[in-house]
């Protein structure tokens, strides 16, 4: 059986002029099937994946195929399947296709060099990695016990302005933090603390919902509805 995202897909309502799409099946199981099978698919519709052989492209789910392999009397030969399909037509096998969210990429510790091969530098185990890695147990184990010991100013979300020893606190544009990134080097050496933020910040516009390229430093910012506090002759 196969299930593609449509215009009018088999089960649909909107809440909040998000649309919601439900799928709903019992498998076909034989009588005489002892043995426990797992229906449960990896990814569903809209999950944005990578394909682990070929990295450079984000693709999004947009369609799903469950594979039975079954005797002629239809009891199941080994575990069932899914294989999906993908914004560019492709299918491909569960197997094959990476969850984004659990790559180095999204990971706060990763520091992408931008080059066509996706290499980058882990700050977490200070060595080179690959933005499309897979997070690993050990990933998630050393980030908890460091973001423990971790506090950082703002977090997503946060409105933030960006100070200016020139305007006034009231002209100062408002941004919302929309990526945070801890610099591990920043008390590595005397020159790096006296010259580099031990937090920086990636920011959206509010009005034009752009994110800024750049990374603010920490000590560059103040909470927006904070900023009236912020003695900018102190500072400067």
């Amino acid at each position: 059986m196969t299930y593609v995202a449509t215009k009018s897909p088999l089960s649909a309502l909107t809440v909040d002029e998000t649309l919601l799409v439900t799928i709903e099946f019992a498998p076909n199981i034989h009588p005489t099937e002892t043995e426990e099978y797992n229906y449960q698919p990896k990814f569903v519709f809209g999950d944005e994946v990578i394909n682990k052989f070929n990295p450079s492209k984000i693709l999004t789910i947009c369609g799903m195929e469950l594979i039975e392999s079954k005797t002629s009397s239809g009891k199941l030969l080994n575990q069932p399947r899914w294989k999906y399909k993908v914004d560019d037509g492709s299918w491909y096998e569960e197997s094959v296709l990476i969850r984004q969210s659990d790559t180095c990429a999204k990971c706060t510790y990763f520091e992408d060099y931008h080059d066509e091969r996706g290499r980058g530098w882990c700050h977490l185990f200070d060595d080179a990695t690959r933005k499309h890695h897979v997070r690993t147990h050990d990933c998630d184990l050393n980030s908890s016990s460091l973001q423990a010991l971790l506090y950082s100013e703002y977090d997503y979300g946060d409105r933030v302005k960006i100070v200016d020893s020139d305007e006034d606190h009231t002209e100062w544009a408002t941004f919302e933090v929309v990526e945070k990134r801890h610099n591990s080097q920043c008390y590595t050496s005397v020159v790096n603390y006296l010259t580099q933020s031990e937090w920086y910040y990636q920011l959206s516009s509010l009005d034009e919902k752009w994110i800024a390229p750049e990374w603010v430093a920490e000590r560059e910012l103040c909470h927006a509805d904070l900023s009236h506090t912020v003695g900018t002759e102190e500072l400067f």
